[in-house]
């Protein structure tokens, strides 16, 4: 028997969102660790937003926002503006109310600058570092071997002098090293595909370094679950 479409507006709703939200979608572990570190971050907010005024959107949903917009390939900040106002999804993710408003998309603009100088982006990152032939250079070698690191870079196969010892080569750490070094190619091309940072939406290098590092950060926190134990 055919069901009959009986269409009525709800007024009320009754649950929370993160009701809404199943216990095994990846976004929430996503979120316990975005949270974790914005936690860390409680000092440099301060320093950044004035006591005094009208209240700004908060800083924790701003980078939350952010961030669903790398994760999900949102083009602009006008479009997640427009998801935030009915993607249940979103607004969990976010820290919404079901009925909260949406702050303007200006707002992202505003509240850049002051992130900006706070280096919020660069403490919110945790970066890992992955050496290339084209870091076959003795600025570069000389600065990690400072730091009392092994640099993996390719042997050159032309007649340019090698700056490393040649036993790095014959080291098992080594042919690891190298196998990896296509999960730094699938970060870079996670950045321009997943993250929209092909073509970049801001003119000069502080936003685009702030946005670069606040994608990494991103990849991190969609790499991070898979790495360790479900709790």
């Amino acid at each position: 028997m055919r069901g009959q479409e009986q269409f009525q507006e709800e007024m009320f709703s009754y649950g929370s969102l993160s009701q809404r939200v199943p216990m095994d979608h990846p976004l929430r572990r996503v979120r316990v660790l975005a949270d974790e570190a914005m936690a860390s971050l409680e000092g440099r907010f301060s320093e950044v937003y004035s006591r005094m005024g009208r209240p700004s959107v908060p800083p924790e949903q701003m980078l939350r926002a952010l961030l669903l917009q790398m994760l999900y390939s949102v083009r602009s900040e006008r479009m997640l503006i427009e998801q935030m106002e009915y993607n249940l999804l979103f607004r969990w993710f976010v820290g919404l109310g079901m009925n909260e408003p949406v702050w303007d998309a200006t707002s992202f603009s505003k509240n850049r600058e002051r992130l900006l100088s706070g280096d919020v982006a660069q403490a919110f990152f945790r970066a890992v570092v992955v050496a290339d032939k084209g870091y076959h250079e003795r600025e570069f070698i000389e600065a990690m071997q400072a730091m009392d690191i092994d640099a993996h870079v390719p042997r050159y196969k032309c007649r340019r002098p090698c700056l490393l010892d040649p036993a790095v080569y014959d080291r098992p750490e080594y042919a690891v090293s190298q196998k990896k070094r296509k999960w730094v190619e699938r970060f870079f091309a996670w950045l321009k595909t997943t993250a929209n940072l092909a073509k970049t939406r801001h003119r000069g290098h502080p936003k685009l370094a702030w946005n670069f590092t606040l994608a990494a950060a991103a990849y991190n926190l969609v790499r991070i679950p898979s790495l360790s134990p479900a709790t």
